[in-house]
Parts: structure tokens; sequence; C-alpha cells
């Protein structure tokens, strides 16, 4: 069974919920933007969450902090982008590496730090660790 609960969405790539598991953030491949699904009961609601504006806009992987930053990889560039509770990005990254498919937080177990983001790099088989001085969000699952 499923539901569609969005559509009109520009190559919607990369999601992740906030911390309270009541907005999905779902970023755009090629069009530098990241939308917000807000769940309201039965009712879902997509708006504009922020833009990226630059020469090309491919974000790829995405997560949310505890605080509801959302932070986005941008494809090509090896930008990394945190988003604001307002929307507003902020480049707090530019990685040596062509194409950044995906990032998560540390779990702080097996030696992945709680307060670092780890990014990957699909060309060089590599991983990044970047410290960010907040942890992902409370998991609601063990």
């Amino acid at each position: 069974e499923f539901e569609i609960i969005a559509s009109g969405l520009n190559n919607p790539n990369g999601l992740s919920f906030s911390p309270d598991y009541q907005t999905l953030y779902v970023g755009s491949f090629g069009g530098g933007t990241v939308h917000a699904i807000h769940r309201d009961g039965d009712t879902w609601t997509t708006s504009l969450f922020g833009t990226v504006t630059n020469d090309w806009g491919g974000l790829d992987g995405l997560t949310v902090d505890g605080c509801g930053n959302v932070y986005v990889t941008q494809y090509v560039e090896g930008f990394v982008w945190r988003f604001t509770e307002g929307g507003t990005p902020v480049k707090i990254a530019e990685l040596p590496a062509f194409w950044i498919p995906n990032l998560h937080f540390g779990t702080g177990l097996g030696g992945w730090v709680e307060d670092r983001l780890y990014v990957a790099d699909r060309d060089e088989g590599r991983v990044f660790e970047m410290f960010v001085g907040i942890p992902e969000k409370p998991r609601v699952f063990p």
C-alpha cells in the first residue's frame, strides 16, 4: 500500500524527517531547492523550505540535526549546505570531491562520533568527517 503525499517536485532526491517527525524535507537534484512536506493529522502540505542560488543546483544527500537544521550535499561542486529554520542556506564546506551523494550523522557507536557529519565521496571511495557540534535528531526506533 502507498499514498502520494506530494507531487510536482523537481527531481526529488535525498530526504529526511524533522526532529519531531512531522515534516519530511526533500531535496531537488537539479533545481537547487529543498521542500518541506508537513503532516497535520491526515493532511499533507508542501512548501518551499529554501533554495541554493548557485551555478548548478544538483542537491543530492540530505539529513537533519537535532536542532532542525537541514544539511544537503551539492553534486559537482562538492559543497555541503546547512539550511537554518527559516530556510536560509549557509555553505559550511567545500570538499575536494565531485560526487558526494550522501551524508549521515555518527551514532556514537563503533567510533562514529555523534556531533560529526560523515560525507561519502563516491568518486574516490572515501568518507569525510565534519565537526558540526550538533548531533542528529533523536531516533524513534532502536
